[in-house]
C-alpha cells in the first residue's frame, strides 16, 4: 500500500496500512495525586459548588435561623398573652399593668415581617388582648354601656396605632377594627 505524502506527514498510517500505537506517557505521582484530590479552592470555584451547593447551604441556614427566631417570638408572645390574661382576671382590662403588657406585645408584633406565622401571632394577640375581654364584659351585662364604649374606643386606638406603625398587616388590623366596632 502506497501512502500519500499528506498521510505520511501526519503519521496516521504505517506502511502496512495500520495506525501507529499511541506513545506511552510517563505517569508521575504528582499528576495522579493532583487529579483525584482537588484543592479546596478548586472545589469552591467549581460550577457545581458555586451554582448549586452554596445557595442551597445559605438557604438552609437562613431557614433554620428564621424558624428559631420565629419560635422565640411566638414563645414571647404566648408568655405575654398568658400574663395578660392573669392581669385581666386580677386587675381588670383597664389597669396600668394591662396597658404595659399590651404595649410590649404590640412592640414585638410591629417588628415582625409579613408571613402566615406572624399572622398567627397577631391573631393570638388580638384574641387575648381585645376580643375575649370585650366579649366577656358584654356577656356580664352589669357593665355600664358608656364605660364599655370607652374601652372599645381605647382598644380601637391601640390597633390604629399598630396600623400606623406597621402597615404590613393592614388588612388584618382593619378587620380587627371592624370587629371591635361591631362589639358596640
Amino acid at each position: 500500500m502506497r501512502l500519500s505524502p499528506i498521510e505520511n506527514r501526519r503519521g496516521t498510517l504505517k506502511q502496512d496500512g495500520s495506525t501507529p500505537a499511541a506513545k506511552p506517557t510517563p505517569a508521575t505521582t504528582e499528576c495522579k495525586a493532583r487529579s483525584c484530590c482537588a484543592t479546596l479552592k478548586e472545589i469552591i470555584l467549581s460550577p457545581t459548588w458555586s451554582n448549586f451547593l452554596i445557595p442551597t447551604t445559605i438557604g438552609i441556614i437562613v431557614y433554620v435561623l428564621y424558624k428559631g427566631l420565629f419560635k422565640s417570638i411566638m414563645d414571647r408572645v404566648a408568655k405575654y398573652c398568658r400574663s395578660l390574661r392573669k392581669i385581666y382576671d386580677q386587675e381588670g382590662i383597664n389597669s396600668s399593668q394591662a396597658v404595659l403588657v399590651r404595649k410590649k406585645i404590640r412592640r414585638i408584633l410591629s417588628e415582625l415581617a409579613e408571613s402566615d406565622e406572624n399572622a398567627h401571632a397577631l391573631e393570638i394577640f388580638w384574641r387575648t388582648s381585645y376580643y375575649d375581654p370585650l366579649t366577656k364584659l358584654r356577656r356580664e351585662k352589669r357593665v355600664d354601656d358608656n364605660w364599655f364604649n370607652v374601652m372599645v374606643s381605647v382598644f380601637c386606638g391601640e390597633l390604629q396605632c399598630m396600623l400606623a406603625e406597621s402597615p404590613r398587616h393592614a388588612a388584618m388590623y382593619n378587620l380587627y377594627l371592624g370587629d371591635l366596632h361591631r362589639c358596640v
